[in-house]
């Protein structure tokens, strides 16, 4: 396991409602599914309402696919995209990230700086090692 999928487990952990099976979730599903030539391994769920389906359209490999999945076609449970507001509720006491995305220890920049509007996923190498030092190996 990586430093970002390490950093991602922790948060998830903290914020268990990230893995809830709703809008936005992404999940794997037990058996890539053939759509329009291609395969589909990972969606998003865009309709929660149904307890024995949820609807998923498009994913990573192919935009507007919509199918009907049985919830025993879920392998596992992904969750939604980690936000800067998540990072927020983990970060320690004294941490805090100003209006131009640096992050800091009170007054003091920490020389790293989130991508403000973009995910943990999308943020750069050198942020996510700085949170899994600050979060992880706390």
């Amino acid at each position: 396991m990586n430093n970002l999928q390490e950093l991602k487990k922790k948060i998830q952990e903290e914020i268990p409602e990230i893995l809830d099976l709703k809008k936005g979730c992404i999940v794997l599903l037990e058996e890539p599914m053939t759509w329009n030539g291609g395969y589909i391994e990972e969606c998003e769920i865009t309709d929660a309402t149904n307890k024995d389906f949820v609807v998923f359209e498009g994913n990573r490999l192919i935009d507007h696919a919509e199918k009907t999945i049985q919830r025993h076609d879920i392998k596992e449970i992904l969750g939604r995209p980690i936000t800067l507001e998540d990072v927020l509720r983990v970060m320690p006491d004294g941490y805090r990230i100003d209006n131009r995305g640096f992050i800091l220890l009170g007054d003091l920049c920490q020389e790293v700086m989130w991508q403000l509007g973009k995910t943990l996923d999308q943020q750069s190498p050198e942020v996510i090692s700085f949170l899994y030092n600050l979060i992880v190996e706390k």
